[in-house]
C-alpha cells in the first residue's frame, strides 16, 4: 500500500470522527487539564504504543487512574478501527501515534521506550549537541503533517470523550 494512499485513507477516516465528535465540555476541558498536570509533573506518560501509563502510582488519585483506563480504551478502538480501514496493523497505527507523541512531547514530561523503561524528555539546555538545537526554517505543510494533526485529534477526542463516559 502506497503511503499517499494509506495518508488519504487516515485523513478521510478521521474526518469523520470529527465531524461527529461531541463539543467539549467545561467538565471535559477539567479532566483533559488533570491529565496534562499529571503528565506535566511525571505522574502520568505516553507509552512506545500510542497508550497513556502511569509513571508514579503514589503521584496518581484513583480517579486520574480511571480517566486514563478510559482514554485508552478510546485509542485502542480509534487505532483498531484505524488499521481494518487502511488494511494496515493496529501495531503500525501505534507505531505512528507513539512516533508523533514523542516528536511533540514537551520537554519534562515522560515517554515509556520498548523495554519498558520510562524517560524524560529533556530541555533543550539539558542537550549537550549544539547541532541538535538549532532551529530550522518552517517548512511547507505536507500530507505528513496532515496526519500528524489527525493523530493529535485522535489524542484530544479520547480525552474528551473519556469525560462524557464518566459523566
Amino acid at each position: 500500500m502506497s503511503a499517499q494512499r494509506l495518508t488519504n485513507g487516515v485523513m478521510a477516516f478521521f474526518a469523520v470522527l470529527l465531524l461527529f465528535s461531541t463539543p467539549a465540555s467545561a467538565n471535559n476541558q477539567a479532566l483533559a487539564q488533570d491529565i496534562h498536570n499529571a503528565k506535566a509533573r511525571g505522574a502520568l506518560g505516553e507509552t512506545h504504543e500510542g497508550y497513556v501509563a502511569v509513571v508514579d502510582e503514589y503521584k496518581v488519585s484513583p480517579k486520574i487512574k480511571r480517566q486514563v483506563r478510559q482514554i485508552n480504551q478510546i485509542r485502542r478502538h480509534k487505532y483498531s478501527t484505524a488499521a481494518v480501514q487502511q488494511g494496515v496493523s493496529i501495531k503500525h497505527i501505534q507505531s505512528y501515534a507513539a512516533t508523533r507523541t514523542w516528536q511533540t512531547l514537551p520537554p519534562g514530561f515522560y515517554f515509556m521506550d520498548y523495554k519498558g523503561n520510562w524517560h524524560r524528555k529533556p530541555y533543550p539546555h539539558e542537550i549537550k549537541n549544539t547541532q541538535s538545537r538549532k532551529q530550522s526554517a518552517p517548512q511547507e505543510k505536507r500530507p505528513e503533517h496532515e496526519v500528524d494533526d489527525i493523530v493529535d485529534e485522535i489524542e484530544r477526542e479520547s480525552t474528551q470523550q473519556s469525560g462524557d463516559a464518566g459523566e
